[in-house]
């Protein structure tokens, strides 16, 4: 029984790790692309005129 448990226990983390290591890939790799690399090209896009503070930044990504 506790083998089993064991087994499903490391099946959850294995996939966690590996869904979490995806999720950051790509969300970083959007905010990459559109905060930092296309800053200027898409500056005169913005609804809003400044830019987000990190403070902002850090309470959207603990609440994603």
């Amino acid at each position: 029984m506790w083998e089993v448990a064991k087994e499903l226990a490391q099946i959850w983390y294995n996939s966690f790790t590996f869904e979490l290591a995806r999720y950051l890939i790509g969300a970083g790799g959007v905010f990459l692309a559109i905060n930092i690399i296309l800053r200027r090209p898409l500056a005169g896009r913005k609804i809003r005129e400044k830019y987000v503070r990190p403070k902002q930044m850090w309470r959207e990504f603990r609440a994603s």
